[in-house]
This record gives structure tokens, sequence and C-alpha cells, in this order.
């Protein structure tokens, strides 16, 4: 199994050490799964390329011959470094997992990738599914999204799936967390009383005190 993960060794300040711990982190996560598979009698054996954080020294670790006889690749961190791994699953036939990413577009078509966690739109559809349940149909929701297309796919998902079982969305709105004038627009003029529920997407940290 090969892991793919932007190390950056090159750079030993503390500063790119320290932006890059939950990159380490997940690697002795792994190492702790290869021990737990060993002594239960599946022996691993992982190997790690330190990807950087650009797109050109990816390409330049795809391009190494052993990477081809892998049985599996994690990896990597970055969107624009999953679409090329993404391609290198579905041509060399080669399972690749992204540990990081939600994006469902990248396993479209690909029998070779997966994502490790659910797709923003397969959460979306779960989530929908949950507010029918807990607050049935009656009022309509409202959903308020972070301009990014991770949001954007989980909005989308939550309101075809949730209008598709009996229920209404009255309001779809965008919003850019960062800028307080899009906030206050955001959430300007909402009939509570009339709205069973409100969905608020987005993992900005500005966004949930603002809701709150």
């Amino acid at each position: 199994m090969a892991v793919l993960l932007p190390f950056e060794l090159s750079d030993p300040s503390w500063q790119t050490q320290r932006k890059n711990q939950f990159v380490t982190d997940r690697y002795a996560g792994l190492r702790l799964a290869q021990d737990s598979l060993e002594r239960a009698g599946h022996p691993l054996q992982l190997f790690a390329y330190d990807t950087g954080a650009d797109t050109l020294k990816l390409k330049q670790v795809l391009a190494l011959p052993e990477l081809g006889g892998m049985d599996m690749i994690i990896g990597p961190i970055y969107k624009s470094g999953a679409k090329l791994l993404a391609r290198y699953a579905r041509e060399h036939q080669i399972t690749c997992v992204n540990p990081l990413s939600q994006d469902g577009d990248l396993v479209v078509d690909n029998g070779w990738h997966y994502l490790f966690s659910p797709s923003a739109a397969t959460q979306g559809r779960v989530a929908a599914q949950f507010a029918l349940t807990a607050f049935g149909s009656g009022k309509p929701g409202v959903i308020l999204h972070e301009d990014s297309k991770d949001e954007a796919d989980f909005a989308a998902a939550y309101k075809e799936a949730y209008e598709a079982q009996g229920g209404k969305i009255s309001v779809l709105r965008r919003f850019n967390p960062d800028v307080d004038e899009s906030l206050k627009a955001a959430f300007a003029g909402l009939d509570y009383a009339n709205t069973s529920h409100l969905v608020v997407a987005s993992d900005n940290r500005r966004a949930g005190p603002y809701v709150l």
C-alpha cells in the first residue's frame, strides 16, 4: 500500500511542521492500523511518499514505476492532486482511497476511486431524511449554505431529497461567511414562525456563532 501525503520534508521549519501536524497524525494512524492488521494475521507493507504541496511533486511520484505495482493507494490531501490520482487509478486499475475529500465528482464513473468519507451530496440526502422524520413536512424548511462547492452540493442534494419525499424548502440562499453583509443578507426576512427547521451548511468558524 502506498501513502501519498504532503509531508513537506524539504521544509523543516516549525511553521510547516505545525501546519502539517494533521498529515503526520494521519500517517501515524495508518501505522497503527498496519500493526493491528499484522497482529490479526494480515501482513501489510506500507510505503510513504512525500507529494509536497503542489501537483508537480505529485506527478513525479506518480511517474515512479514501483507505484504501478501497489495494491492500494491512499491520498492525496489537496483537491487538485485528487483529480490526478483519480485518473491514475482508472488507467492503472489500482484501488485508490481519498482520505479527506467530500467531492462526489471524483468518483463518478470510476470504479477504482473511493472517498473515505461520504460525499457532501450523500450527507445532504441523509440529513434531509432525518429532517423529515424529526420535523415532519407540515412547514417548509430553509437552507443557507456557504459559497463553496461542497456546501452547494450538500444544499442542492438536501433540497432535492427533502422535496422528493413530500417536504418543501421555501428559501435556498448562498452566503460568504467572511463578509458580514453577506451573512446579514442570508438571514434577512426569514419567516421563522412558519419554518419547521433551518439548515446552515458551512464549516467556517464565523458561521456557527453568527447563527446562534
